[in-house]
């Protein structure tokens, strides 16, 4: 049994195919045909990389800005003293936990730590 569905500028022919004594056996075919469509999807995204320096230079304010040491900084987010430091001689990266910590205990967004987006930073942060 074939059956065509019109909708728009698509249409889409089905095809079922099914034992009477066997419903497990049914299969249904799907094919769409859309014509000539102008439209194009757009490509894929490139992926991207957190540019390090970007993010040390960032890190490094906001820490002083909050008026704490590294340890204590650290300590906060729950990372040790000698991996944060790694952190801001751009050796590491922080986890996705670490940095929801900076934004949940200083409300930093992560958006600003990673691609420097300042739109929702807190005023005690902005330049």
């Amino acid at each position: 049994m074939s059956e065509t569905v019109r909708m728009g500028l698509y249409s889409f022919q089905i095809e079922y195919r099914s034992s009477p004594f066997n419903l497990r056996s049914s299969k249904i075919a799907l094919r769409c045909d859309h014509g000539s469509m102008t439209e194009r999807a757009s490509p894929p995204r490139k992926l991207q990389q957190v540019d390090r320096e970007a993010f040390q230079a960032r890190i490094i304010y906001i820490r002083e800005k909050s008026g704490l040491s590294k340890k204590d900084f650290a300590e906060s987010i729950g990372v040790s003293k000698s991996n944060y430091s790694q952190v801001e001689s751009g050796n590491r990266m922080l986890t996705v936990d670490q940095l929801y910590n900076v934004f949940v205990i200083y409300g930093v967004p992560m958006e600003y730590l990673l691609a420097g987006q300042e739109s929702n930073l807190p005023d005690k942060f902005r330049h």
